[in-house]
């Protein structure tokens, strides 16, 4: 049902009267739409904003223009609210410009059981900077935020499911040496190629993060045990066997990787299990570098009394408990 579908004869209902004035005074991103999703009305904000004129979007379906991954999402929505009408709120998705590009939008939408009436709102620059803050810029991969993040929904996961979660901590043999001989531009493409290969190595539902520097942070969820983990480690070394391409180099940089599995039964918290990862890849590195080491309770030793050697040396500051001792070469 098109908004102008009324006869001379036939007065419009009051709410499709109001719906015209609004597409006719508002610079929102005003659309109908049967109920069967296709295009019938666009305000004139469209073509400015996405390029579209009525004439090219009219009888078309809707979600033809919805990005492909959102178009489960969208059509799961609008069958939830087809029968109620009431008001989406808060509900995005991208939509196809004319030129290609893919927008973010905000929408809002109601059905008299008759027509689709939406609104939406661009949001592609809130979009971009909410990106920006959780991701590296050099990489584009998560950073520390977004990772602390998944870690603490990926620990949830365990305790509801009974699962587990293992997070390896990687750190680039001798990538100070790279950034000293060859400079910080080469140094930088090392590390977007590291972050390439990375998530070439891991499987597909596995996050790649990027702390700062030369480390880097995979958590892995439901791998079946910590041989698997080991394994999985194992492939990450093996990787960074092979040289990584910088420009018009090739730059040789080894891995060394530290381990931690985390079952149902153990509840750490996430900066508990990237400490332990940490620890884990620095007893790789003292092994010999370009290795993995899992994280267990000789490890969790050291930490404690390392642990307690600071607190005791904080505490014995303010007490004057310290004092110097000097002891002569003979």
């Amino acid at each position: 049902m098109a908004l102008a579908s009324s006869t001379p004869d036939t007065e419009p209902p009051a709410h499709v009267g109001a719906v015209v004035n609004l597409f006719e005074r508002s610079s929102g991103l005003f659309a109908t739409a049967e109920l069967d999703g296709r295009l019938t009305e666009l305000s004139p904000a469209w073509e400015a904003t996405l390029g579209w004129t009525q004439g090219e979007v009219t009888g078309k379906p809707f979600m033809e223009f919805v990005h492909p991954e959102d178009r489960e999402r969208t059509a799961q929505v609008i069958s939830n609210i087809g029968a109620a009408g009431y008001e989406i709120v808060d509900f995005e998705n991208r939509f196809l410009h004319r030129d290609g590009s893919w927008r973010w939008l905000r929408w809002s939408a109601r059905s008299d059981g008759e027509s689709w009436y939406t609104v939406a709102e661009d949001v592609t620059e809130r979009k971009r900077l909410e990106a920006q803050a959780i991701h590296d810029p050099l990489t584009g991969l998560p950073n520390r935020a977004l990772l602390m993040d998944r870690l603490e929904h990926a620990l949830g996961r365990v305790a509801r499911t009974r699962g587990s979660v293992a997070v390896l901590f990687i750190d680039l043999d001798c990538f100070k040496a790279i950034n000293d001989t060859r400079g910080h531009e080469t140094g930088d493409a090392v590390l977007a190629a590291a972050a390439h290969r990375l998530d070439e190595t891991v499987r597909a539902g596995d996050t790649v993060a990027r702390l700062g520097g030369d480390e880097f942070v995979v958590i892995a969820e439901d791998l079946p045990g910590d041989s698997r983990a080991e394994v999985l480690a194992a492939r990450v070394v093996e990787a960074f066997t092979l040289p990584l391409a910088a420009g018009e180099e090739e730059v040789l940089v080894g891995a060394s990787v530290g381990v931690v599995v985390a079952g149902p039964d153990e509840r750490p918290t996430p900066e508990r299990l990237l400490r332990e990862a940490d620890t884990a890849m620095y007893r790789a590195k003292e092994a010999g570098r370009g290795r993995s080491e899992l994280f267990d309770n000789t490890m969790r030793e050291e930490v404690t009394e390392r642990l307690q050697l600071a607190r005791e040396l904080r505490d014995a500051l303010p007490r004057e408990e310290l004092r110097l001792v000097y002891q002569p070469v003979v």
